[in-house]
């Protein structure tokens, strides 16, 4: 039983090692804005304005909460995502009625998953 266990760890630690090995750009906030850094090249690019960025595993796209203001002057909260490869910022317009925090990329890249809070 102890072996069975001790090879469970190795394992899983060993997959942890190769995931960490190919994560070659992260996401982080500065001064309000969003930014990717590519970490072979060292290049740092800003991409939104925004907080709480979250890169995708496969590092094609980062999801992010973006802060404004209703028509009704109340504080609103929603996610949004961009491509990295094109730029291009995606909004999602059913999630508008609500407040939207801490977006979390599932291990393939294909599904994204947020807390939600409406009055």
């Amino acid at each position: 039983m102890r072996r069975i266990f001790l090879l469970a760890i190795l394992f899983l630690f060993s997959v942890s090692v190769v995931q960490a090995a190919t994560i070659s750009k992260v996401a982080f906030e500065r001064g309000g804005f969003i930014y990717v850094k590519d970490m072979k090249t060292g290049v740092e690019k800003r991409i939104a304005k925004g907080s709480y960025p979250s890169i995708s595993t496969d590092g094609t796209r980062v999801a992010y909460s973006h802060d404004g203001v209703a028509s009704n002057k109340e504080m609103t909260r929603e996610i949004r995502m961009v491509e990295l490869n094109t730029g291009t910022v995606v909004e999602f317009a059913s999630l508008k009625k609500f407040l939207c925090y801490g977006a979390v990329w599932s291990p393939d890249s294909k599904k994204l998953a947020l807390s939600l809070f409406k009055d």
